[in-house]
């Protein structure tokens, strides 16, 4: 993703995450709050962007008022919805996102290459919780029952699909 401030346009990592994201790890907006699922509902629709605590300090000098205030990534204006808390890096172990905009928002932030309704893409994660009481292998098997059923609605893009649970990063 392009981040321009008022100095300069730069290069940076950014997530497209759905809107149940940080929800479903348990975040707390450090300023403003996080993107929740009503945001992420229609392609294009939802201009909104969540700040890493570093990216707000470094970039737009820990400026308290910076929700609600319009940043462009690339070249689109983006509102500013809240800042991530201070120890939140998202889901990887080696690439911490500066910035989080809301799923719906893949065809303006990969221009060119929309992947989000292409059945054939592996250009995603899938994060969970798995539910108190249920083991993992349990878990493994109710995914994997469902990628039995993808598997034969769609044979050619879901051949041989199969999960493996792991820890995220």
């Amino acid at each position: 993703m392009e981040l321009e401030t008022h100095e300069r346009a730069d290069r940076i990592w950014g997530y497209l995450a759905t809107g149940n994201y940080f929800d479903v790890l348990g975040v707390q907006p450090a300023l403003g709050r996080l993107f929740k699922q009503s945001d992420d509902l229609h392609p294009g629709e939802s201009p909104y962007a969540v700040l890493s605590y570093n990216a707000w300090q470094s970039r737009f000098g820990a400026d308290p008022a910076i929700v609600g205030k319009t940043i462009r990534i690339n070249r689109h204006p983006y509102a500013v919805l809240g800042v991530a808390p201070r120890d939140f890096h998202g889901i990887e172990l080696f690439y911490w996102p500066e910035v989080w905009v809301p799923m719906m928002m893949e065809p303006k932030i990969e221009v060119g290459n929309d992947w989000l309704d292409n059945r054939m893409t592996w250009n995603t994660f899938v994060v969970g919780r798995i539910k108190p009481g249920v083991t993992p292998a349990q878990a493994g098997a109710d995914l994997n029952a469902i990628a039995a059923e993808l598997t034969r609605q769609f044979p050619v893009e879901n051949d041989r699909l199969h999960f493996k649970l792991s820890k995220p990063g």
